[in-house]
């Protein structure tokens, strides 16, 4: 038999205490995560360390052994990220390789194997810990990075003078992890190369807040005594999960200059009521960059304890910006990330207000937009599993695809419903359809992430998991390849979800995309023989 792997290569440990990202995480099948380590290179201004890697395993400490190494729970956290395949990059941003994004609104750095140190696996040349050596600072875990075709990631805004994007931001929603202590320090004592038996750093005790004379809210403690003795350093987490993030995770910027001193930003915000008043009253002389400014306070104060007597009000106004015509790009997406921080804060109690409705809608349709689409659909992964569920807002979703909700089965009397429900007979696009492709494309990859969350409320019940089927069928004839792609997808994942989280037979949800095997036979078939394997896979 073959040696066995030299297991201080095997894989990266990412220790943390937020349980709840698990439900986030998806380290299986093909649409399995990636991750992304960064911090600071010491010494030199503009330049970072980053690691690269997939996500195999997300939950106990203990569970996430390999081989011979046993899972360890020790100070520093009872959960953890387990990443393989990790490949290491010194990046130089002053010299990297850049271009701007598709829509023009983002430069974008380039990862290119020719330029990777191998961490892991048999084929490594050096350990994660020589990689970070002398690295001191805090490391962002930004989980399921944004990427582009070819190993392109976003860096900083485009426009002159433009801020570097915020890590919450260079994730496509699931939210990224501050590792360090109190004084942003120790990150490499969270991550380890032995399933927690040891870490990269040998820092045991708790760095101490120094006092502040600035009128920010303390940084987020630890939730232990920090005058514990031998107390690791907890991660400190800017996932939407956490509700006490500090100071700079709770702005929640889409853009964020970490090379700059935290200090410089200590001068007093406005208050939430000084800022609604100016934007319910805005004047016909207010420049759309002060606009923005304004919403972008607006959604940090009504997100925060203070401001949640005012957030109906900053919804009100949130609505009016992302619901008028030709707004500037600015003030639309300032709009759109102020709603995303205020429906953090507020989580299901988001959707009962009356400008719900026409913010999820504009939402969604910005999704077709070149400008807009990369900050809608991230504040779209925010805010599902915490303020909507595909349940409740599939009336929404048709209305921007221009698809009624009503299948067949409501168009007979009670005597039709049962054949009606297991073939809907939906409305088609025509060959134009429309510009629906992107909308598609984040209805399938929600429908695949509902699937995997834990305590979905409100779930889908049969009628409605029949109707978010008719709105991929109303699409499955479009024109452009990439959608009828996803058409597939989607009418794959509405088949998990109706087996494993309604307990229905496959055979009586097969029958419910009979629509499908009447045109494109081929893929009713592939639907189901990928189902029935995954379902296979999935129960092991």
């Amino acid at each position: 038999p073959p040696p066995p792997e030299d297991d201080t290569h095997h894989a990266l440990w990412i220790v943390h205490d937020n349980p709840q990202l698990g439900d986030k995480i998806v380290y299986s099948g093909p649409r399995r995560m990636e991750c992304m380590l960064e911090t600071k290179e010491p010494g030199k201004k503009n330049c970072v360390r980053v690691v690269v890697g997939d996500i195999d395993f997300s939950g106990k400490v203990e569970l996430s052994g390999i081989g011979n190494v046993d899972g360890r729970e020790s100070d520093q956290g009872t959960e953890c990220i387990r990443v393989r395949n990790a490949r290491g990059y010194c990046v130089d941003h002053n010299q990297a390789a850049s271009r701007l994004s598709r829509d023009k609104t983002i430069y974008e750095f380039q990862l290119g194997d020719e330029n990777a140190t191998v961490l892991t696996g048999k084929s490594a040349t050096k350990s994660v810990g020589e990689f970070f050596k002398g690295c001191v600072g805090a490391i962002d875990v930004i989980l399921d990075p944004q990427r582009d075709f070819g190993g392109w990631y976003p860096q900083k805004e485009a426009r002159s003078g433009g801020r570097k994007i915020a890590p919450q931001f260079r994730s496509k929603g699931v939210g990224y992890i501050r590792l360090g202590d109190d004084m942003s320090e120790n990150g490499l004592a969270f991550l380890s190369s032995n399933a927690g038996i040891s870490f990269l750093s040998s820092s045991k005790t708790k760095v101490a807040k120094k006092p502040s004379s600035s009128s920010r809210p303390p940084k987020h403690k630890s939730r232990e005594d920090s005058n514990r003795p031998h107390a690791a350093p907890k991660p400190r987490t800017s996932s939407t999960q956490r509700r006490k993030p500090s100071q700079r995770q709770q702005q929640q910027r889409p853009s964020d200059d970490s090379d700059s001193d935290d200090e410089s930003s200590d001068e007093e915000a406005p208050k939430v009521g000084d800022v609604l008043k100016q934007l319910q009253n805005p004047g016909a002389g207010m420049k759309w960059k002060d606009k923005a400014d304004l919403i972008s306070q607006l959604g940090k104060g009504a997100s925060s304890q203070d401001g949640k007597h005012s957030r109906t009000a900053a919804l009100n106004v949130i609505e009016v910006n992302l619901g008028a015509k030709n707004v500037n790009v600015h003030i639309v997406r300032s709009a759109l990330i102020a709603a995303g921080m205020i429906g953090v804060s507020m989580g299901g109690e988001m959707v009962a207000q009356v400008s719900w409705k026409t913010i999820m809608i504009e939402t969604v349709k910005l999704l077709k937009s070149k400008q807009c689409s990369s900050v809608a659909k991230t504040v779209l992964a925010q805010l599902h599993g915490r303020c909507f569920t595909l349940a409740n807002s599939l009336e929404a979703v048709s209305h921007v695809l221009g698809v009624g909700l009503s299948s067949s089965s409501s168009k007979g009397r009670s005597s039709k419903k049962a054949t009606a429900m297991e073939s809907p007979n939906p409305r088609k696009t025509s060959a134009g359809g429309g510009n629906s492709v992107e909308v598609i494309e984040w209805l399938a990859e929600t429908t695949e992430r509902e699937r995997h969350l834990e305590g979905v409320e409100p779930m889908l019940e049969r009628n409605s998991l029949a109707m978010l089927i008719n709105l991929f069928f109303s699409h499955a004839d479009h024109r452009d390849q990439r959608c009828r792609r996803n058409v597939m997808d989607g009418l794959m994942h509405c088949v998990l979800y109706g087996v494993q989280r309604l307990n229905l037979d496959l055979t009586r949800m097969m029958r419910m995309c009979a629509g499908l095997k009447e045109t494109n036979s081929r893929g009713w078939n592939q639907i189901f023989s990928s189902a029935k394997m995954i379902l296979e896979e999935e129960s092991r």
